[in-house]
């Protein structure tokens, strides 16, 4: 099992869209992938479940990913996460 936090440094935080690039990038992984925020967790790949999250800017969020790939996923997942919830998308704001 691996576990890392997050924290939402884009702007506009988790809305329908960044909800719906995350869930998408961890549809790529056999690993259950898990984002918790505020005493709730939900499924990573589930968009309604992301956008219910309701993660702002200055959040932090806690990924749990566990399975056979779980090392790549959760490499992968920090990338998602950064390119769409982080810096980089202030960038592209």
């Amino acid at each position: 099992m691996r576990k890392f936090d997050f924290t939402i440094t884009s702007k506009i935080g988790m809305h329908a869209r960044p909800a719906a690039m995350v869930a998408r990038g961890a549809e790529k992984y056999k690993s259950k992938i898990s984002i918790a925020h505020e005493g709730v967790t939900l499924n990573g790949k589930s968009i309604m479940g992301l956008i219910a999250l309701k993660a702002r800017f200055g959040d932090v969020i806690t990924i749990t990913i566990d399975g056979p790939d779980e090392e790549e996923a959760e490499t992968g997942m920090k990338q998602v996460l950064e390119d769409i919830l982080g810096e980089k998308a202030n960038e592209n704001q």
